[in-house]
């Protein structure tokens, strides 16, 4: 027996050579499956996570949805009996049309418009426990309810006037606060945990109201402002009213410590202001009476007398 270590090296891979060509069809066969394989899941085993998404992915041989992990951008490599859901988690916007009625029972149509996200932290349990239709599931009902609930507490005057922030402010907290108390994440989720749904705003871009109550509620403004002017006038006039009985109060007041009427007073002041201006007059200066102005330039009759003819 020829115990040379070289000689078994070439004995072992002589054997090893022999054993791959006597089952190099198969070995060939079998990487040809195993690449055909590849190619037919491809798309199963290689998944693909855009820009501004998330995946869940649910292990049909283990535990289910993985709760615990969302898989963020990226591309990963997963079993292809294994599937994984893909959510958008960038800020949303949608718009419902809504039909509501006032509190005294007028009907009212309504445009909304909400903006909200799933939060990454517990897509999971969104996907477990609601699945991927949530806005329809969860996120509609619950706007289209407390929206209702709401603005059945208002007349249309409020509706179509001053209130619409308080409404939109009032709808936006209480739709938060419905979608973030639902029952199945009561039984999940811990008092610290981040809100599987995240809400942004609700905006109520449309109210429609029938075309007679929309008139009467023009015509009830207008006769509102209108008041609110004549009283503004009256406010006016008692002001003035009050300023000449002041004035009336002055006046009377002088007289009785200067005891100069008015009347004269008056006068004597214009006197002073024409006296002092560049025109040529005379004053004649009276006891009882006002002054007399007389102008001291000739008229044009007389200049026309005085000038020497040709």
């Amino acid at each position: 027996m020829d115990d040379n270590p070289q000689n078994i090296q070439t004995s072992s891979l002589k054997r090893i050579s022999l054993w791959f060509k006597k089952r190099l069809l198969t070995i060939l066969v079998a990487l040809m499956v195993l690449i055909m394989l590849i190619l037919f899941f491809y798309r199963d085993i290689f998944i693909t996570i855009q820009a501004g998404h998330a995946g869940v992915l649910f292990e049909r041989f283990g535990n289910g949805t993985k709760l615990d992990k969302a898989y963020p951008e990226g591309t990963y490599m997963v079993f292809p009996w294994n599937q994984m859901y893909i959510y958008d988690v960038r800020m949303q916007e949608r718009t419902d049309s809504m039909t509501v009625i006032s509190n005294n029972g007028l009907t009212i149509n309504l445009v909304v418009s909400f903006r909200f996200f799933p939060s990454l932290s517990t897509l999971g349990i969104l996907h477990r426990y609601i699945g991927p239709d949530y806005v329809e599931k969860v996120v509609m009902p619950e706007i289209e309810a407390k929206t209702r609930d709401i603005i059945s507490k208002f007349d249309p005057v409020s509706l179509y006037s001053i209130n619409r922030e308080k409404i939109q402010d009032s709808i936006s907290k209480r739709v938060l606060e419905s979608i973030n108390s639902q029952k199945i994440v009561k039984n999940i989720l811990t008092d610290n945990s981040p809100n599987y749904v995240m809400f942004e705003n609700l905006y109520i871009e449309h109210i429609e109201l029938p075309d007679y109550i929309v008139a009467s509620i023009e015509r009830k403004l207008d006769a509102e402002q209108k008041s609110l002017q004549y009283e503004f006038m009256i406010t006016s006039a008692r002001k003035e009213a009050e300023r000449k009985r002041v004035e009336a109060s002055g006046i009377a007041e002088f007289r009785s410590i200067s005891g100069i009427d008015i009347l004269k007073w008056r006068g004597i002041e214009a006197t002073e202001k024409l006296a002092t201006s560049n025109n040529a007059k005379i004053i004649i200066m009276g006891t009882d009476k006002l002054p007399v102005l007389l102008n001291g330039e000739p008229s044009v009759g007389e200049v026309k007398a005085k000038t020497p003819e040709n």
